[in-house]
């Protein structure tokens, strides 16, 4: 788990190191260059791809890379990088097209596979067994409000979870909590805590 958000020239660069290693990148591409001007951070999973593919303004191709979400609680359009050929036929705008493709579907399963390391807001509430496993057939809650936590957390023992984590995903710091012999809600002392 990383200790900060990616940078969008980190995940671009991962992207393309990725596709690169898939064999998915073109052997007509000049260059793929990550947006090094604007550095933002990534701090949520909740974006969309957005790709400009288009011919050159006096040669080649490009295909610019970018996300478009909510990152640090506004609408934000965050340039990834850019892939250039020199070529112009239409096979060159075909692979071009193809890399597109290529580049949503790495990113997606990146993104998945590493949703922990793009969430970076809130709280998630993790019902665990007694054995600090994830509970089957529970969901948990994200809850963005930390006054509500508590509230949630009271709620969530109403079933059959016997201890609840509650993971900041700002600071990635974990409290647990446990119903007492009186049945209050009490902090607890650490347990393994499997958020998937």
């Amino acid at each position: 788990m990383r200790k900060k958000p990616f940078t969008n020239k980190e995940l671009f660069n991962e992207i393309v190191r990725i596709l690169k290693e898939s064999n998915k990148l073109p052997d007509i591409l000049d260059y793929a260059l990550s947006d090094s001007l604007n550095e933002n951070m990534i701090n949520s999973y909740e974006f969309d791809s957005l790709f400009k593919l288009d011919w050159g303004g006096n040669e080649g191709i490009h295909l610019d890379v970018a996300i478009t979400g909510c990152f640090d609680g506004e609408s934000k359009v965050i340039s990834l990088g850019t892939f250039k050929t020199l070529l112009e036929t239409d096979e060159a705008m075909h692979q071009m097209a193809a890399l597109e493709a290529d580049f949503v579907i790495i990113l997606n399963r990146f993104v998945e596979k590493n949703l922990d390391d793009f969430t970076w807001s809130g709280y998630d509430l993790i019902p665990l067994d007694s054995n600090g496993k994830r509970c089957k057939n529970r969901c948990g809650y994200e809850i963005h409000d930390k006054t509500k936590i508590m509230e949630r957390v009271k709620g969530m023992f109403q079933g059959t979870c016997e201890k609840v984590c509650v993971l900041n995903n700002a600071t990635k710091e974990k409290t647990y909590y446990v119903l007492n012999e009186y049945k209050e809600v009490t902090e607890s002392e650490a347990c393994k805590c499997q958020k998937n």
